[in-house]
Parts: structure tokens; C-alpha cells; sequence
């Protein structure tokens, strides 16, 4: 096997399914149904003659488990490629350690790959941010030839990031039974075994983050009335509104809720926004917590400033949903625009961060080590979806380069490099005999 430090080691695996798919025999388990998707692999007489290593110290053959990764590149037309891209290389770092038994930045995962033979290989996938194409990925993956190496069913499945996508995907990844992670999906719905019963997360759970919002009006602000403005027809609106008028029942504070319908086509106008947010003008409330997406932002938030609920005055507070866009935009609104006067005095309180530790530092040197390496990051760019046709505003592709691991990663990042190595842990687990 190549050295764990050899960038070439990145796309060991996937060169092996290529390159000697006769050496791979499907592991056909009655009792389990993903077991046919699971790959043995057979050393050729080629790589025993080069005493190449493709086995763990049991001398047990390696076995091959695909796992993709479903998460966004694009909504309704529009690069928003960002997140799914981080997304997509945190798993394939975390694949790297696990198949190599690099413990840098998780210390338990030091030299596993001498006791466990399982192997990781993934692929991306598009959800577009939507449950019909998510679905629809999944289950032509599914459908593929039982056995083939080169084109595998997934044992496994790191996604998706919108709870909306979620609530669908999880209940077609439980019938398939397929163990999902997400790294950003938040909805409390999502914790109902009998729907989800394979669906796990490494995200926080709207339940134990959506309360920080209202926590800090309270305890920091001595605000006792509040509204709040959510996506109507959006899982993780519905989720984080119930948490937080939980917390202000409990803690005797008033809101009211304001619910925008912006998922519905064809899409509300400006006057129709309007008019949902025309009860904040009626309670005259300065404190409002807004709770909805990055593409969202813009058409609310100029309503909201042209009928005087947002901008000098008011304190808009978000949450950690809009925290990427903002940094990233916020700087380049014109000074005079409705926009910069909408975002002017608001804040974001997000459960997207991390503390400073030897193991996040670790995690930010590796991330940057990608980034440096140019066999590396051509491959991450070579696992790229390619954008829906036609081009998505004339995205030809979603490749990255060394400037974007210079910056800190996302969150969603980190979630899926700990989605991935925690759900081969379990994979691991699954693979054990029993008694």
C-alpha cells in the first residue's frame, strides 16, 4: 500500500476499483442487505510480487464500502457551491486518514487501518437543495449493478445538509437500509427512529442550539418581547420557531411569530413579502429573530427595510444559517442600498463554531495541506459534480483552488470530516463478530 503520506494515497482505492476490478468479489450477506455492496478485494499476483500491503495486520484482504456524499452545489439555478464543496473535502480527508490510519487530528483513529479492513471510497452528488434530485441520486446509485466495482451501490451515505432534504432522503436511505450522517441537516423531526431509523448527525439538533438566540435576549439584553421571522414551509423553520417559543414560555418572554412563504411557486413579489411582515410594523417590536437561508436573505430583508421593521432601531438577530453569507457580503452592499440599511445593527449567534483546541488546530493544518498540494486538490477537483445543464450562471465547473483552504473552513466542513470517520467507526462495528 502507498505511504500514508504520499498524496498519491488520496485515490489509492479508487485507482484499485479501476484498474483491477477482476480482484474485487461482492460480500454477499443474507442477514444484512448491505453487505452485496461491500467489496473483497484479492491481491493480484502483481502486487504480491512487489510485496505491495492490502491487508491489515490479520492478514484479512481489505473490503471496499462506497460511501457519497449528498449536499448542495446549487439551488433553483444559482451557484451556491461553497458549503458542498467544503463539504465534499472534509469527507475525502477524513476517508484519507481512515483508509491510511492517520489519528492527526483524531487520535483514536491512529493506525486503525492495521486493525479494521475496511477501506473507504465516495463520489458527490447535487441534492440542489432539493428532495427530488436527492432521492432520485440515491436510488440510481441503488440500482446500479449489484457487484460491480467501478460503478458501486453506496454502503453508506455522508448528507444532506437541509433538513427540508433530509426528512425525505432519510426515510429512502432507512429502506435501503444505508447508515446516513449529516453534517448540517438540524430539524428535531429528524429524531424519530421510526421514520429515520438509520439517519444519525453530527450537527447540533435544533433543540439543543435554537435557544441561544432567545437566551441571549434575555440574559444579555434584558429584552422580554421579541418576534420572530421563519420560512413557513421549511423543516428547520418549523423546528427552531418551536424551540424558541418553548424558551419564552418558559422563561416568561413574548413573541409573536411571523411566518414568511417563500418555498411556494411561483415565487412571492416583493408586495406579497410585505404583507406577512406587516404584523411587525403592528407590534412595534425592536427586537426580531430571523430565522431563514442565505438565498432568502435579500428578498426579506429589503421588504422588511422598506416598511421601516429593519435597519436604525432595530435589532435583527440571526441565526447561524446566514453567518457565511453575511461575511462574505455584507462588505461589498452599496452604502446607501435598502440592503445595507436592512443589515445595519444586526447580529448572528451560530452553533457553527468551534473552540480553540489542539485537535481543531490540527484539523486547520491538515485542511490547509490539501490545499498545497497540487495531486491533492486535483483530485478533489477531479470528484466535483458537474453543474446541471444548462450551466448554472455560467459555471463550467465547481474546482477550487490552494486560496480556498486558506481560509478557515466552514462548519459544515468539520461536521462531515466528523460524519465520515464516526459512521466508519460504526461501519467498523457492524463488521464484528458476535458471540
Amino acid at each position: 500500500m502507498q505511504n500514508q503520506n504520499d498524496s498519491s494515497s488520496y485515490s489509492y482505492y479508487d485507482d484499485l476499483r479501476k484498474e483491477e476490478p477482476q480482484n474485487f468479489v461482492p460480500i454477499f450477506n443474507e442477514s444484512s442487505y448491505v453487505g452485496r455492496n461491500l467489496h473483497r478485494y484479492h491481491q493480484s499476483q502483481q502486487d504480491k510480487d512487489n510485496n505491495t500491503n492490502n491487508t491489515n495486520n490479520n492478514n484479512e484482504p481489505v473490503v471496499l464500502c462506497h460511501t457519497p456524499v449528498f449536499v448542495r452545489y446549487t439551488k433553483e439555478g444559482k451557484d451556491y457551491s461553497a458549503a458542498g464543496y467544503g463539504s465534499a473535502a472534509g469527507a475525502m480527508m477524513a476517508v484519507h486518514h481512515w483508509n491510511n490510519g492517520i489519528g492527526s487530528v483524531v487520535k483514536e483513529i491512529e493506525g486503525i487501518h492495521n486493525k479494521c479492513p475496511i477501506r473507504f471510497t465516495t463520489e458527490i452528488f447535487d441534492t440542489q437543495a432539493n428532495a427530488v434530485p436527492a432521492v432520485k441520486g440515491l436510488t440510481d446509485m441503488m440500482i446500479r449493478v449489484p457487484g460491480e466495482p467501478q460503478s458501486p451501490q453506496p454502503c453508506a451515505i455522508v448528507g444532506t445538509i437541509y433538513s427540508s432534504v433530509s426528512t425525505k432522503f432519510a426515510i429512502t436511505s432507512g429502506v435501503y437500509d444505508l447508515l446516513q450522517v449529516s453534517p448540517g441537516a438540524s430539524s428535531d423531526a429528524l429524531d424519530d427512529r421510526k421514520q429515520y431509523p438509520l439517519f444519525a448527525r453530527t450537527h447540533p439538533a435544533d433543540s439543543g442550539s435554537a435557544d441561544l438566540l432567545p437566551k441571549y435576549l434575555k440574559d444579555v439584553m434584558k429584552v422580554k418581547n421579541f418576534a420572530i421571522v421563519y420560512i413557513a414551509d421549511d423543516g428547520f423553520g418549523l423546528s427552531y420557531l418551536q424551540v424558541v417559543q418553548k424558551y419564552a414560555k418558559k422563561n416568561g418572554m413574548n413573541t409573536i411569530s411571523v411566518p414568511i412563504s417563500l418555498n411556494s411557486e411561483p415565487k412571492p413579489t416583493n408586495e406579497q413579502i410585505k404583507d406577512e411582515l406587516k404584523s411587525l410594523v403592528d407590534s412595534e417590536l425592536n427586537y426580531i429573530i430571523g430565522v431563514f437561508f442565505f438565498d432568502n436573505y435579500n428578498p426579506i430583508m429589503e421588504a422588511a427595510a422598506e416598511l421601516g421593521v429593519a435597519g436604525p432601531g432595530k435589532f435583527w438577530f440571526f441565526a447561524g444559517t446566514l453567518s457565511d453569507y453575511l461575511y462574505e457580503n455584507a462588505q461589498e452592499f452599496d452604502k446607501d442600498s435598502v440592503l445595507a440599511k436592512a443589515t445595519y445593527g444586526s447580529a448572528i449567534i451560530t452553533d457553527g463554531g468551534t473552540s480553540p483546541t489542539t485537535q481543531y488546530d490540527n484539523f486547520l493544518e491538515e485542511w490547509k495541506k490539501m490545499g498545497n498540494d497540487t495531486q491533492v486538490l486535483d483530485y478533489i477537483n477531479s470528484k466535483q459534480p458537474v453543474p446541471p445543464m444548462p450551466n448554472v450562471e455560467n459555471i463550467t465547473d465547481f474546482n477550487r483552488t490552494k486560496d480556498f483552504f486558506d481560509r478557515t473552513p466552514n462548519h459544515i466542513a468539520i461536521y462531515s470530516y466528523e460524519g465520515t470517520w464516526s459512521r466508519s467507526r460504526a461501519r467498523e462495528a457492524s463488521e464484528r463478530p458476535t458471540d
